[in-house]
């Protein structure tokens, strides 16, 4: 296991953003496509334990892999992902993060994507049901 702590320890240090994973897995594919939507395909560091097959792709073999990520963070399941070498969960905490919008402001204040202007193009103002134009005054009543 100490190569495969080596190896994790120096992406985690070496990388902005690591995602490990296994080709086959449902919730790795859910992160990935969080990340792929976010920051873009192949901007993150990517590591793939076992391939489509389920073999071991990594050497070490993917156990020794999943052994030290329990040591590190108590679990051994894929996906693990750390930013700015920071763990900040797995495939469900991913894309909670996504859903949320707070995975692309951390992917801001971590440098991997510029802020992007929105704009209020969508911002819709109601009172009592009925739409109203965009120069609302709320007072209180």
């Amino acid at each position: 296991m100490a190569a495969a702590k080596a190896r994790v320890d120096a992406l985690i240090a070496g990388n902005k953003l690591v995602v490990f994973s296994k080709e086959w897995c449902p919730f790795c594919a859910k992160a990935k496509a969080s990340f792929d939507a976010v920051v873009g395909p192949g901007k993150y560091t990517l590591l793939e334990l076992e391939n489509a097959s389920r073999e071991s792709i990594v050497d070490p073999s993917a156990a020794d892999f999943q052994d030290y990520f329990k040591e590190l963070v108590g679990t051994r399941s894929v996906p693990k992902v750390w930013l700015e070498g920071k763990f900040i969960g797995g495939g469900d905490d991913i894309v909670a993060l996504h859903k949320s919008g707070q995975l692309e402001n951390m992917a801001v204040q971590a440098g991997l994507i510029a802020r992007v202007d929105k704009g209020t193009q969508n911002e819709r103002f109601f009172v009592n049901g009925k739409l109203q134009d965009g120069d609302m005054k709320f007072s209180m009543l």
